[in-house]
């Protein structure tokens, strides 16, 4: 098939759904965490697109899959909804910002929690309010997922060849950096 766009997430109402076959499409965007209702999935085929963001912790029990090849991580089980949007968000930052060839990528992509990823630091509920990476080598564009760490305090990004535009919401970052990246505003 050429099905384009995200994948709806009124997929996730289909819970009795045994086999979901989407490889080979022009599918993009996150995995929306509603698809984490399909509990009885047994195949999965979703590589060939340009999906992003993590893959839900129960897809773990699929037993004929593609997931591997997707190069994305599952979702931590235990995070709260909010934690788990900042683990989106820094997820789309890796992805859009070359995020393999950075100086210091330890943990990012992992299950492990948020604050053991390099330059990150999460306050008591899991919520990142520290985003450092000034001078890392990431390129690319900012992506606007980014806005969405609405607990975020400090931001540091320069020094890098990021391009593209800086989303909106992150001039609300009290103590950041983009004045020094000389992009324009979104």
């Amino acid at each position: 098939n050429r099905l384009s766009g995200e994948i709806p997430p009124a997929l996730g109402q289909l819970t009795s759904l045994e086999f979901l076959i989407l490889r080979n499409n022009r599918l993009s965007g996150s995995i929306p965490s509603q698809l984490g209702n399909l509990a009885n999935l047994t195949t999965l085929y979703l590589s060939g697109n340009g999906l992003s963001g993590c893959l839900p912790a129960v897809w773990r029990n699929v037993t004929q899959s593609d997931l591997e090849s997707l190069g994305l991580p599952f979702c931590s089980a235990l995070s709260s909804a909010p934690a788990a949007a900042d683990r989106e968000a820094l997820i789309a930052l890796y992805l859009a910002a070359n995020g393999a060839n950075w100086k210091n990528s330890a943990n990012w992509l992992s299950d492990a929690p948020l604050d053991t990823w390099h330059g990150v630091t999460t306050d008591e509920s899991g919520r990142v309010i520290t985003l450092d990476l000034a001078d890392h080598g990431l390129n690319g564009e900012i992506p606007s997922e980014l806005g969405s760490l609405t607990n975020l305090l400090y931001l540091t990004l320069a020094g890098n060849e990021l391009s593209g535009c800086i989303p909106a919401s992150l001039k609300n970052v009290p103590n950041n950096d983009l004045e020094h990246l000389d992009l324009p505003d979104c």
